[in-house]
């Protein structure tokens, strides 16, 4: 935790004339710090980006998709976006985060679905998160035997090689609609945590709905547009994606 998180906060930013308040860190990241701020009556996150991201992040990326979101009202208000000092400030949502058990097949799933299609259509802002440089990422971070991870890369190049083209079209994706990361107030749903989000396969979000809300494929690829195959595609390659940041999270010391 940095000695002083306000000493971030912009001078200037925001007009009361009190001096922003800090309530209390927040679950962060391994790549940022967060922090739950008051300042002008109003409720912040602070977050403060570590000088060394994780590999994948593109920060003026990550600003100029978070334009788009908070205008099609699918992010929470930025106030301050500032990629070059490492700052982000948006507004701090008080609500509640859905879980899998409570979807069921009514409103919530619907609107889970249309949520990820929104995204979809936003504009995809380049570069495309490049997974064969994040897998080398990934590997020149581990700690210990690498085996593992590097048969995990040599399985990625296989499967990005035999992707159909369906499966390989872009469009934009979050790459972590998780039920972490949305989260309802007000009647409405936002996605948190955009710092991921980049051009990326049009089934990989949908293959987020299967494998993290547990969504059967046959209605995710329905209601996505998705054709199964592609689908299952896009499946497997979250699948490895996973495998692989489980691996670098454990240091290259999982058992093969």
């Amino acid at each position: 935790m940095p000695e002083d998180p306000l000493s971030h906060w912009p001078e200037g930013l925001l007009s009361s004339g009190r001096p922003p308040q800090l309530v209390r860190p927040l679950p962060g990241g391994l790549s940022n710090a967060s922090y739950l701020i008051e300042a002008d009556g109003s409720l912040w996150v602070l977050r403060i980006n570590s000088p060394i991201p994780m590999p994948g992040i593109d920060r003026d990326r990550e600003a100029r998709i978070l334009k788009h979101a908070v205008a099609a009202g699918l992010a929470p208000e930025v106030l301050c976006c500032a990629p070059d000092s490492g700052v982000l400030i948006t507004r701090y949502i008080d609500g509640r985060h859905w879980r899998p058990h409570e979807l069921g097949a009514g409103s919530r799933q619907d609107r889970l679905l249309e949520l990820i299609q929104s995204v979809s259509r936003l504009s995809a802002e380049p570069p495309a998160l490049d997974y064969r440089a994040l897998g080398r990422e990934y590997l020149a971070r581990m700690r210990g035997d690498t085996a593992l991870m590097q048969r995990k890369l040599a399985d990625l190049d296989v499967l990005l090689e035999e992707m159909s083209p369906q499966s390989s079209s872009l469009t934009l994706t979050h790459h972590d609609p998780t039920p972490e990361n949305i989260i309802e107030a007000d009647g409405r749903l936002f996605l948190l945590d955009w710092e991921y989000a980049a051009p990326g396969p049009a089934g990989l979000d949908p293959a987020v709905l299967v494998r993290e809300w547990r969504l059967t494929p046959e209605i995710v690829a329905s209601a996505c547009g998705q054709d199964p195959a592609t689908l299952r595609q896009s499946l497997a390659l979250y699948d490895l994606l996973c495998d692989m940041w489980r691996l670098l999270m454990r240091g290259g010391q999982a058992a093969r």
